[in-house]
């Protein structure tokens, strides 16, 4: 906290610059791939070639996994020293098919999706046009794809063991705890959620959890009376601190494209005898825009991807989510402020939109600071545990990196000149901020002085007319 005095006939100006909580900044890199050069060669940072990749996901060890969709592949990026390197795993460029087997030998179809089992080295795969759900596993230095539940070429809906189930379309997958061995499927053409369980040692069981197949629509309700239109992603929270037992998965968040809401699934009950609760979280069915605000009041243009951090670490955190907001072109993030243990899982229903990278309608490529940064149909996102986002950014056929930076805005100088006060503040150029006001500092709630300033240099200076009052207190703050 900075406190200022300025000093005039009977007047006392006291000015207070504090880090807002209600937005971050995020510096936005190219770590693979380069804009414009779409391709398919391994290699080092901009080396490497993808071709619209779409999803995305990362492990404890610090990789990153990709869905590398129009070459019909999957790729790893490790980190080397500040480098990333990138090898194929798993298919082979301009080859697809839906063949298992080891490394290149096995065939994809347009996969749109991975998901990486956070505490054990396994992929999940979404491989959409074949209608399968595929695993992947190393073996030595070696990578093994075997085809678990689906059967390619054969689109339906039936729930089943292996290869007995059906699927129509998937494009999103996630991967929940290692005990309880779940995975979650945005069955898009049937506009559903799945659950994949294990059954006995090589089996794969699939269940509906929600929606109703070839019913697509946007109500909330349970099981399937709820329905989706066409949902793209789904991410998992699995809750392991006590009063539940670990690998208990207690909530499930999906990217409903095609509605533009983000849903949120509940548990009621063992998972042997479990209702399943959807309700919408965040946008509005048939609302599209790209607006922040909170739960229904923020707006979306057809999310297709969802990460999640939050919930597992020790001491836990709140649920933070990140939003691949694809016809808007940027990065939306959900947070729920004010989050209480003891309230949640129950209603809460404060969940507040910002955007952290990029700018509605201006589809572009550039790395930068939350809006000065660009991205073209952004469709894959990633969350590491250290809260690094990974945006497969699709058309610029490119892998981004957004690491949060703590730079809370800071008073340079208050000064006041002829019944104005000037504010100096140190700024980050793209960035907007807002100066507020009290009168009393015991005073719960800070009025608007100065709206939505966005910053073109290092610096802001802005002017507004001293108030009536005989003191106040003023701060600025990061907005959104």
């Amino acid at each position: 906290m900075q406190t200022i005095r300025a000093i005039t006939s009977a007047l006392v100006v006291l000015a207070v610059s504090l880090g807002a909580a209600s937005a971050q900044v995020y510096q936005w890199t190219t770590i693979a791939g380069l804009a414009g050069s779409p391709g398919s060669a391994d290699g080092t940072n901009s080396a490497a070639r993808f071709c619209r990749p779409q999803g995305i996901a990362s492990d404890y060890a610090g990789h990153v996994f990709v869905a590398d969709t129009g070459n019909s592949t999957i790729r790893m990026l490790s980190p080397v020293g500040t480098n990333w390197v990138t090898t194929t795993i798993a298919g082979l460029a301009g080859n697809p098919g839906s063949a298992d087997g080891t490394n290149s030998d096995a065939r994809f179809a347009f996969c749109s999706s991975v998901a990486a089992n956070f505490n054990y080295p396994r992929l999940f795969v979404a491989d959409t046009l074949n209608h399968t759900i595929r695993l992947i596993t190393p073996e030595g230095t070696n990578w093994l794809t075997t085809t678990i539940v689906g059967l390619a070429g054969n689109p339906g809906s039936a729930d089943g063991t292996n290869g007995a189930a059906r699927f129509a379309f998937p494009a999103g997958v996630a991967a929940g705890s290692e005990l309880g061995q779940n995975v979650f499927v945005a069955d898009t053409g049937n506009s559903t959620l799945r659950m994949i369980t294990r059954s006995g040692t090589d089996g794969w069981f699939v269940t509906t959890l929600a929606g109703l197949p070839g019913s697509p629509g946007s109500g909330d309700g349970t099981n399937s009376t709820a329905r989706f239109r066409w949902p793209y992603s789904v991410a998992v929270t699995t809750q392991t601190i006590p009063p539940l037992p670990p690998g208990f998965i207690d909530h499930v968040f999906v990217a409903d494209t095609w509605n533009s809401t983000i849903r949120e699934l509940d548990f009621e009950g063992p998972l042997t005898q479990y209702v399943v609760s959807v309700h919408t979280v965040a946008g509005t069915a048939g609302d599209v825009g790209s607006g922040d605000g909170t739960n229904g009041a923020a707006t979306f243009d057809n999310p297709t991807g969802i990460a999640v951090l939050g919930l597992s670490p020790s001491p836990p955190v709140p649920p933070t989510f990140f939003v691949a907001d694809w016809r808007n072109n940027t990065v939306r993030k959900i947070t729920l402020p004010g989050f209480s243990w003891v309230e949640y899982p129950g209603e809460s229903t404060n969940w507040v939109v910002s955007t952290i990278g990029g700018l509605a309608d201006n589809a572009g490529y550039a790395d930068g600071i939350n809006r000065a940064a660009r991205f073209s149909w952004p469709q894959g996102i990633a969350v590491d545990d250290r809260g690094n986002v990974f945006v497969a950014d699709t058309l610029n056929h490119t892998i981004r990196m957004g690491v949060p930076v703590v730079m809370p805005p800071v008073f340079q100088s208050v000064t006041q000149t002829n019944g104005d006060l000037y504010f100096t503040w140190n700024a980050v150029s793209g960035c907007s901020y807002q100066v507020q006001y009290k009168t009393n500092l015991t005073l719960g709630h800070w009025s608007l002085l100065i709206s939505d300033v966005r910053a073109t240099g290092s610096t802001v200076t802005v002017s507004a007319a001293l108030g009536p009052d005989p003191q106040r207190f003023y701060r600025v703050v990061l907005w959104p």
